[in-house]
């Protein structure tokens, strides 16, 4: 749909808000927004499939949504839509989110590298399968205590029952047999390397809490060639590798700006939230603006900003989790965090992120320009749906009777000799005895809707077929069905005829395409109002799809 693909595309572009004189490579001009033969590929690589048609036909529905965009948004400009109070806090939490990825992106490479050797120690360490008991904790001191049990001679499994929440593990602890590759750092590697039957831990897995494990089996389990094998284990080491240079990067950046989170900072928010929390609503009071929950080099975060967080996502951490809790706290933290850290590093001054917060500021702004011009327009009326379901009932055929000849036959050659003979047969009867098969031939009349299931199940298809076609043979119960159409009353159905389901779909047809005739009418009011400049010849120089651009090899380490 036209509305939704103009939504879109500020994913994919931000249409450059600078001036620009023309050359040959633009391809719409409207007042002071261009838009370049290098946009458009950057908006089409990846969205081809949006597109249908030839390649002409593709780019051409491509640079009519283009076209429509930068009208709608010249316009905004003449209205004064971008001094809108509301888009003040909008470029702001775009400006901060666009920051915060690039820091983090560019702290981790995108492209990890993983070499033969890698793959082929792992490829021999995933042979070996271990039976592991885990016990978990959300506080580190609980760990501790079932540690100081297991080691002290408990049973493993019975300390684990005692110390895991019900229904979060397995009973006993007891996650069976696994192969390395298959849990998160670092319970992935004590999987593989714990000597069988020692007590490991406590240790924290960053995010998730705390544990104690035994590794009460190993075995020796091969799991096919090298061959077979290979490919998913270098994708999964290339994510691994990907993952552990992130947290790398984020421990790397913590420690530089010295962040931590105070004592029992989870247990505060926790309880504030627990008792304030009210139809999505904290109330704040002063005292919550002083209580620090972590601090860095630079700032705090306050309990007041975690409550404003927790407000404005509404997804709390799980309640029964201390540790969540406190990372949750240090991740908010740390966003702060990688705020400073763009801005020193001169983040917010890169071209690409300046035109990725234009693109969210102007995609906010369509939506402002099309809920007043096009949405109030495209409001439906009662009879709207009724009049829309006219211009389409050929497509709702309903059959309500049809008149067959038939015959049931108990042997499938025979039917199917029949069957050879029926295209050049006035009738059934003449079919039988071209074929030499003796059988009676009934004419029915069958009235839809129809409770038997045999012509249940026909229905789709004598509303296909004209008359003087043939069916079959289909199995019934009785026996071979063969079937001749010697009439039918079939017609358009009535709206009021319709399942509500249909109903429902004929509506929404219907208010997709208002809402597309009132764009349309908008567009071209504003095309003569503002007389955008185009050159659609210069898409014969685009190829479609758009070529991909050459990704060089990942360094691979060994």
């Amino acid at each position: 749909m036209k509305t939704l693909r103009l939504a879109s595309l500020a994913l994919a572009l931000a249409i450059s808000l600078a001036g620009c004189s023309a050359d040959r490579n633009e391809l719409i001009h409207v007042g002071n927004r261009v838009v370049t033969i290098d946009e458009f590929k950057a908006v089409a690589k990846g969205n081809e499939s949006q597109y249908l048609g030839t390649p002409k036909e593709a780019k051409a529905a491509l640079f009519e949504d283009l076209l429509r965009r930068a009208l709608l948004l010249h316009e905004a400009e003449q209205r004064g839509l971008y001094r809108d109070s509301s888009l003040v806090q909008l470029r702001r939490e775009a400006e901060n989110r666009l920051l915060i990825d690039a820091v983090f992106q560019r702290l981790a490479p995108t492209h990890a590298g993983v070499s033969d050797a890698e793959v082929a120690r792992a490829v021999v360490w995933r042979d070996t399968a271990s039976r592991m008991l885990v016990v978990y904790a959300p506080q580190k001191s609980f760990a501790e205590a079932a540690a100081a049990e297991a080691r002290a001679g408990a049973n493993f499994s019975e300390v684990a029952d005692r110390y895991n929440r019900p229904g979060l593990l397995p009973p006993g602890g007891d996650f069976g047999y696994l192969t390395p590759g298959s849990l998160v750092a670092p319970l992935d590697t004590y999987l593989r390397t714990s000597p069988v039957g020692a007590i490991v831990g406590p240790f924290e897995a960053p995010g998730e809490g705390w544990f104690v494990i035994q590794v009460v089996d190993r075995q020796y389990r091969p799991q096919g060639s090298f061959e077979a094998n290979a490919p998913a284990v270098r994708e999964m080491l290339r994510q691994r590798k990907t993952r552990l240079a992130g947290l790398r990067g984020y421990n790397e950046l913590k420690g530089a700006y010295d962040l931590h989170v105070v004592p029992n900072a989870g247990t505060i928010l926790y309880a504030r939230f627990n008792t304030g929390f009210n139809q999505g609503e904290i109330p704040k009071s002063a005292e919550d603006e002083t209580q620090v929950l972590a601090r860095w080099n630079g700032g705090v975060l306050s309990l007041g900003q975690a409550l404003d967080d927790l407000t404005a996502e509404q997804r709390p951490p799980d309640v029964t989790n201390q540790a969540a809790w406190e990372y949750w706290i240090e991740q908010r933290a740390m966003r702060r965090v990688a705020i400073l850290e763009a801005h020193a590093r001169q983040y917010d001054r890169d071209p690409d992120i300046r035109r990725r917060i234009d693109g969210a500021v102007d995609n906010q702004v369509l939506q402002m320009i099309y809920e007043q011009d096009v949405a109030a327009e495209a409001q439906l009326l009662p009879l709207d749906v009724p009049a829309y379901y006219e211009t389409i009932r050929g497509q709702f055929q309903k059959l309500d009777e049809v008149v067959l000849e038939t015959a049931l036959l108990a042997d499938s050659a025979a039917a199917q000799t029949v069957m050879m003979h029926a295209g050049h047969s006035p009738d059934l009867a003449a079919a039988l005895a071209m074929a030499q098969v003796t059988a009676p031939v009934k004419l029915e009349t069958i009235h839809y809707p129809n409770h038997d299931a045999n012509w249940q199940m026909l229905q789709a298809t004598f509303m296909s077929l004209p008359a003087g076609q043939y069916v079959g043979p289909t199995l019934t119960p009785e026996g071979w069905l063969l079937v001749h159409i010697v009439s039918k009353q079939q017609r358009p159905s009535e709206f009021n005829e319709l399942e509500p389901m249909l109903k429902q779909a004929v509506t929404q047809q219907a208010e997709e395409k208002r809402r597309d005739d009132a764009l349309r009418r908008v567009v071209e009011h504003l095309k003569r109002l503002h007389h955008p400049v185009t050159h659609p010849e210069r898409l014969d120089r685009i190829p479609w799809p758009i070529e991909p651009v050459p990704v060089a090899p990942p360094v691979t380490t060994g």
